[in-house]
């Protein structure tokens, strides 16, 4: 668990130093707006770096070592819900923001134990959010079918 922690961390920052030295070598940014990513690219690495030195010495029988385990085990069970949010992008693209969102939240719901009908009204709740509070309520308008469709 703890070479993974320190690989994820690591690519983490690679990411991050990476996506900076794109900003200014490839795209051309200048200093001023290069500054705020690599200050957050700096602290990452030195927050990372400094996690990663805890987690090379934590022992294997101490408090802290099962406070980690517990957390690791938390992640794991998260890995799921976070893989069915990922989903979320290709049915907005597919049917649009209203029905793409309430598609999402219906079979979330469903996934996650809630029976068809609480399924369904969850789907009904979100697309009456969407469509009623962001286009009735303030006037904001959006499409009910996706731009590929209409």
């Amino acid at each position: 668990m703890k070479l993974a922690e320190i690989v994820f961390l690591l690519l983490i920052c690679a990411v991050a130093v990476a996506l900076c030295l794109h900003g200014w070598l490839v795209v051309g940014h200048g200093p001023l707006v290069i500054a705020a990513p690599a200050m957050l690219a700096l602290a990452l690495l030195v927050l990372s770096a400094v996690r990663i030195l805890r987690s090379l010495g934590i022992g294997g029988d101490g408090g802290e070592a099962a406070l980690q385990q517990q957390y690791w085990r938390e992640l794991r069970g998260s890995f799921r819900p976070l893989l069915w949010s990922l989903s979320a992008a290709p049915l907005l693209l597919l049917l649009g923001y209203p029905l793409g969102l309430a598609v999402f939240v219906g079979l979330y719901a469903r996934a996650f134990g809630s029976g068809w009908r609480g399924s369904a009204a969850a789907a009904v709740c979100a697309f009456a959010v969407v469509w009623g509070g962001a286009g009735g309520l303030f006037g904001v308008p959006i499409p009910l079918l996706p731009g590929w469709l209409a």
